[in-house]
């Protein structure tokens, strides 16, 4: 009986991480938005900290 206990809870607990990797996938899917670094122009954005003529060491 116990066994049969512990097998139900197994299944159960698959049953529910399965389900939420799905609905995460799905809403990655769903909520998708431009890629990191990618700026409408097509050029990159800018750094913080470097200058425009090059970073300087001291």
């Amino acid at each position: 009986m116990k066994k049969r206990i512990s097998l139900i809870i197994s299944i159960i607990c698959m049953i529910a991480s399965i389900s939420t990797i799905g609905g995460t996938v799905y809403y990655a899917s769903q909520h998708q938005n431009v890629s990191v670094g990618e700026n409408t122009n097509g050029t990159p954005p800018q750094m913080p900290g470097n200058s425009q003529n090059g970073s300087q060491d001291s």
